[in-house]
């Protein structure tokens, strides 16, 4: 297990600043983070699904910490049902929270002002997420996580194996391609870990002992000397994108 920093605090706090006086700006951005998790690939949407809820609640706490009122109260109304599932009680609580006041007497929020969630990403999720982030310039995201969230890098090595696409009815076609755009992420979240004979991905995960060696091997490294997580680091990641999906 590998934990992450991600960049120098003082580099994110310059560029989140600049969104200070924007409150629309969380909604982008979060709205933005969700649709990419839902046309990631099948393999990566649950752990992605992880990262979503404490941004969520941040960039709540935020625009209420701000006097946002009015932005948070509709940023809490249009998102809070997507995590009502896994997270009802903290919804409930946060639910409670409408002003500064509330910041230091409602009890969830003082208690995630005062610590940091915990979320653990394979290499290669961490690797989409920290890219979708930086390539599309959310700085106010990125501050939030290298602030507020602890991420461990797991020794999860997903493998990828392309299946061939079922043969569809047209009507069938049609009800996939509509449902798949309304699925909330609680939806994804719940679709992938119990039917996950229903993806077109499948994935191998495996864990046990963090090999470097084989990570820097297995990503076209040097391992003729004692490989370090910097040795990793130093390999030039070359990313495919795989077409489109198709519904025969």
């Amino acid at each position: 297990m590998v934990a992450v920093v991600w960049r120098r605090q003082q580099d994110y706090m310059i560029m989140h600043d600049t969104w200070g006086c924007d409150p629309a700006a969380y909604e982008r951005a979060y709205t933005t983070l969700l649709a990419w998790i839902g046309n990631s690939l099948d393999m990566y949407k649950l752990e992605l699904h992880a990262v979503a809820f404490p941004l969520f609640v941040h960039c709540y706490l935020e625009l209420v910490a701000k006097g946002h009122a009015d932005a948070a109260k509709a940023y809490f109304t249009r998102h809070a049902k997507d995590h009502q599932r896994l997270h009802k009680h903290e919804i409930r609580s946060l639910g409670s929270v409408l002003t500064r006041e509330h910041l230091g007497l409602n009890e969830y929020a003082k208690q995630v002002l005062h610590s940091k969630f915990h979320v653990q990403l394979s290499l290669l999720g961490f690797q989409l997420l920290h890219t979708f982030l930086s390539d599309h310039q959310m700085f106010l995201l990125l501050c939030i996580l290298n602030d507020r969230v602890t991420i461990s890098v797991q020794t999860n090595h997903p493998s990828l194996t392309i299946a061939q696409c079922d043969t569809l009815a047209p009507h069938e076609s049609t009800t996939m391609s509509t449902s798949l755009l309304f699925q909330t992420s609680d939806e994804i979240s719940q679709q992938v870990q119990h039917t996950p004979e229903a993806n077109h991905i499948a994935a191998q995960v495996t864990s046990g002992d963090y090999d470097m060696a084989y990570m820097v091997q297995t990503a076209g490294g040097d391992v003729s000397e004692s490989p370090t997580l910097a040795s990793l680091h130093q390999v030039p990641l070359l990313w495919g994108v795989l077409p489109p999906r198709k519904v025969c």
